[in-house]
């Protein structure tokens, strides 16, 4: 009895921490986008928000773009942001975040939010 309460409390402790992941097709995130660019990795900066959180923008030199109105660039420069990053000494790790190389060309499918852009599906949206 006893090695199957053991059992049973190491089961569980797995479920717990166990997350899904469920790709979503290119073409669903296409029809449910705010809008899509192409552009250049240039930088990113994280920052912490008044509630605490983390959150990270990253800057992309604009190629193109379906969806974006002139109000949400700067002069050929999109900022896209995503939760988490490292702030000074404080770290919040989010699974799933887009990474990018200096210079990268990328297409970013991207949601309009009211405090800015964010990567829509995470890395997903790459």
């Amino acid at each position: 009895m006893k090695i199957l309460l053991i059992l049973l409390l190491f089961l569980s402790s797995l479920l717990s921490v166990a997350s899904t992941y469920s790709p979503i097709s290119i073409e669903r995130q296409l029809s449910t986008a705010d809008a899509v660019f192409y552009g250049q990795y240039l930088s990113k900066e994280t920052r912490m928000v008044k509630d605490g959180e983390i959150i990270t923008e990253v800057s992309f030199k604009l190629i193109a773009q379906v969806g974006l109105e002139e109000n949400q660039l700067l002069p050929n420069i999109v900022r896209v942001f995503h939760p988490g990053g490292r702030w000074n000494d404080v770290v919040q790790e989010v699974v799933g975040i887009p990474t990018f190389s200096p210079g990268e060309e990328v297409v970013i499918i991207l949601a309009k939010e009211s405090d800015g852009l964010w990567f829509k599906g995470l890395a997903q949206s790459k």
